[in-house]
C-alpha cells in the first residue's frame, strides 16, 4: 500500500517536468532559397522550410528567432522548436529559434523553367477562375517578355500591365484597362473579379501541356488554355472584320459614343474600307496580319460640316487612320485599335448596342428549343411581345397565351403567364403547351439577341431558344388597337377565375359611336365606354329583364354586368383575345376573338 502511494506521489510530481521537457525540442531543418508569395494575416512572403525526410517544402508563416536569411543560399539549421503558449489569433504556435547554422550553399541563380518560357510566348485564354469553368471567358494574357509587359483583354475592356518573374512565380504590378461599360453583366462581373484578384498579386505557375494554373498557397486561382499568339479565335465572340458596321466609341481618350455618323466597314474581299467621318464619306485600303491594321490612302469627300465640333472630329479621325498600323482585338462586340498598349479608337459593331425592347418588340418569336427538346418542326408555339405595355401574348400550341414582363439590362422576368383551356386534341401538344406555360410562369432568365435569334438562359444553361424571321406587328397604338376591337365579336371566355366555354356571354363594339352591346347570358346588354391609352371605362350597363331558366346562367350575367358597370379597366389585346384587367394586373374578364 505505501509503495503504490509512493508510486503515485511520484509520478504526479513529475509529470510537470515531463511536460516542461516536452515543450521544447531539437530539430535539423533545412531552409529554401527563395521566399514565395502566401497570405497570412495579409499577403506577403513566406520562407520555406522542410525536414530532411520530407521531399515537399511548406510554408513558415513567421520567422526563426536568431536567424538572418539571406536570398540566393540554402541553409541547413540546427534548431529549437517551442510550442507557444496562448498565442494571438493570428500567430502560429510554435517557434523555431536558431541553435546553429549547420551548412549555407550558395545556390545558382535559377531562371524559369522551359516550359514557363515558352508558356510566356503564347497567349493565354483564361478557362477557369475560382474553380469556376468559363467558356468562351473573352479574357486573355499575352507577354512581351523583353519589356516585361503584359497586354490582353479582361472581357469587353482592353488591359495592360507589367509583371516580374522568379523560378516559378509570377507577380503582376500596375496592371489598367479601357472603361468601357460591357453590355453583359455576368461579363462585366467576371472582368471585375478578374482584375481585382490579378492586380498587384503573385502566383506560383505551373504549366502542365497547353494549360497554365497560377496559385496561391497551393490553391488554383486561374486556368489558362495557351494558343499562338494574335489567335483572334481563342477570344469571345470573336468576329470578322468584314460584313458589319463598326461605330466609333472612343478616338484618341475622348469618349465619342453619342456623336452620330461615325463608322467604319470593311470588304475583306477587296481590302477596302468605307464610311463616315461625321458629315463626309470616308474610303481608303486597309491590310490586316495576325492582329495588325494597317490603313491606306484615306480619303474623304470634301462638304463642309456647318458644325465645327463635328468637323474637327472628322479631321482628327481620317489623321488617326491615315497611313498608321495598330495592333487590334475584336471581341464582343467590340474592335479595339492599340499603339503599343494605348487604346487609340475603340468601335462597337451595330448589332451589339444594347437595344433590346426594340429587338424584343414588334417581332414574332417562333419556339425553336424548350429545355433541350428540339421544336423546329413543330408549329404553332410562338411569343410577341409589347415593349410599351410589357405584355407578352402568343401560342402554346393549340391555346393563347398572354402575361405581363419586365426586363432589365439582359434579364426578363415573366408574370401571369395565363392561357385560354381549349382542350388540345394531340397529347403531344398539350404536354409542350403545358411545358411552354409552367417554364414561362414566374421565371426570370438571362436573355440575349442575336440578330434573329433570342435565347433565355438559367445561369449559362439554354432553356429556351426562338428565331424570328421577320416582323409580325402586333396591334399597338390606340387607334391601330381599336380598329381591330371593332371589328371583331368578343366572347366572354374568362370571368374572374371561372374559365368559361360557350357561355354565351359575348360584347362588340362600335367605336364611332363609342357604344358597346351583346349577351350577358340570356339577357340583351348595351352602354356607353370611353378609352383613353390603355384604359376603358364602361358608363352603367342596361339589359332586357328575361328571366333566364339556368340559375348558372343568370349567376354568371349578374357577375358579369356587375363587373362592367361603371368600371376602369386597363385592356389589351394577346393575339385572339382581349383581356380587362385591375388595378393588381389580375385578369378579370378575358374575351376569345370571333369574327363578325
Amino acid at each position: 500500500m505505501l509503495i503504490e502511494l509512493a508510486i503515485t506521489l511520484a509520478t504526479a510530481f513529475m509529470a510537470p517536468v515531463q511536460e516542461r521537457q516536452q515543450a521544447s525540442r531539437t530539430e535539423i531543418i533545412f531552409v529554401r532559397e527563395t521566399k514565395v508569395p502566401c497570405t497570412g494575416v495579409a499577403p506577403m512572403e513566406c520562407l520555406q522550410i522542410r525536414k530532411p525526410e520530407d521531399k515537399e517544402w511548406s510554408n513558415l508563416y513567421g520567422n526563426i528567432a536568431g536567424f538572418k536569411y539571406v536570398p540566393g543560399y540554402r541553409y541547413r539549421l540546427r534548431v529549437r522548436v517551442s510550442r507557444v503558449n496562448n498565442p494571438p489569433a493570428d500567430a502560429s504556435s510554435i517557434q523555431y529559434s536558431l541553435i546553429k547554422i549547420l551548412n549555407r550553399t550558395k545556390v545558382k541563380e535559377l531562371s524559369p523553367n522551359n516550359s514557363i518560357g515558352n508558356a510566356l510566348n503564347k497567349r493565354w485564354t483564361l478557362v477557369k477562375m475560382n474553380g469556376e469553368e468559363l467558356k468562351q471567358s473573352g479574357i486573355w494574357m499575352e507577354f512581351d517578355t523583353k519589356e516585361n509587359r503584359m497586354h490582353g483583354k479582361s472581357g469587353c475592356n482592353g488591359m495592360m500591365g507589367g509583371y516580374t518573374l522568379s523560378v516559378n512565380n509570377i507577380s503582376f504590378t500596375k496592371t489598367a484597362g479601357t472603361l468601357m461599360a460591357c453590355p453583359d453583366s455576368n461579363m462585366m462581373r467576371r472582368e471585375y473579379e478578374f482584375m481585382k484578384q490579378l492586380g498587384d498579386q503573385s502566383f506560383q505557375i505551373q504549366v502542365a501541356g497547353s494549360m497554365v494554373t497560377l496559385m496561391q498557397q497551393g490553391t488554383p486561382v486561374f486556368q489558362f488554355r495557351l494558343g499562338n499568339k494574335g489567335d483572334n479565335s481563342s477570344g469571345n465572340v470573336n468576329m470578322a472584320l468584314g460584313g458589319r458596321k463598326w461605330i466609333l466609341t472612343k478616338l484618341n481618350g475622348t469618349d465619342v459614343s453619342n456623336a452620330t455618323g461615325m463608322f467604319l466597314m470593311f470588304d475583306a474581299q477587296k481590302k477596302r474600307f468605307s464610311g463616315k467621318g461625321g458629315c463626309n464619306n470616308i474610303f481608303g485600303a486597309y491590310t490586316n496580319n495576325n492582329n495588325t491594321i494597317s490603313f491606306k490612302q484615306a480619303a474623304s469627300t470634301r462638304m463642309a460640316c456647318t458644325d465645327n465640333t463635328v468637323a474637327q472630329r472628322e479631321s482628327e479621325f481620317i489623321k488617326t487612320l491615315s497611313d498608321h498600323s495598330y495592333r487590334y482585338e475584336i471581341g464582343e462586340g467590340t474592335l479595339s485599335l492599340y499603339n503599343n498598349d494605348n487604346l487609340v479608337m475603340q468601335f462597337i459593331t451595330e448589332g451589339s448596342q444594347p437595344i433590346a425592347n426594340i429587338t424584343l418588340g414588334g417581332r414574332r418569336w417562333t419556339l425553336e428549343k424548350l429545355n433541350d427538346t428540339d421544336l423546329s418542326d413543330v408549329t404553332g408555339m410562338y411569343l410577341e411581345f409589347d415593349a410599351r405595355k410589357k405584355r407578352f401574348s402568343g401560342k402554346g400550341g393549340c391555346n393563347n397565351i398572354s402575361g405581363a414582363y419586365t426586363n432589365i439590362n439582359n434579364t426578363i422576368t415573366f408574370k401571369q403567364a395565363i392561357s385560354t383551356r381549349m382542350a388540345c386534341l394531340d397529347n403531344d401538344a398539350a404536354q409542350r403547351e403545358s411545358e411552354f406555360l409552367k417554364t414561362l410562369s414566374d421565371r426570370s432568365y438571362r436573355y440575349e439577341i442575336d440578330d434573329r435569334t433570342l435565347n433565355l438562359y438559367d445561369n449559362d444553361k439554354l432553356v429556351m431558344q426562338f428565331s424570328t424571321e421577320g416582323s409580325h406587328p402586333v396591334a399597338s397604338g390606340n387607334m391601330r388597337e381599336w380598329a381591330f376591337i371593332g371589328s371583331k365579336k368578343w366572347n366572354v371566355i374568362k370571368l374572374n377565375d371561372e374559365t368559361l366555354a360557350n357561355s354565351g356571354i359575348w360584347l362588340q363594339f362600335d367605336i364611332n359611336k363609342k357604344r358597346y352591346n351583346g349577351k350577358g347570358g340570356c339577357n340583351n346588354i348595351a352602354g356607353t365606354y370611353t378609352s383613353a391609352k390603355e384604359d376603358i371605362t364602361f358608363s352603367r350597363a342596361i339589359s332586357t329583364r328575361m328571366a333566364c331558366p339556368d340559375p348558372n346562367v343568370m349567376r354568371r350575367e349578374s357577375t358579369f354586368l356587375n363587373l362592367l358597370s361603371e368600371k376602369t379597366y386597363r385592356f389589351d389585346i394577346a393575339d385572339q383575345t382581349l383581356n380587362l384587367y385591375d388595378k393588381d394586373g389580375k385578369i378579370v374578364i378575358m374575351f376569345g376573338m370571333q369574327n363578325k
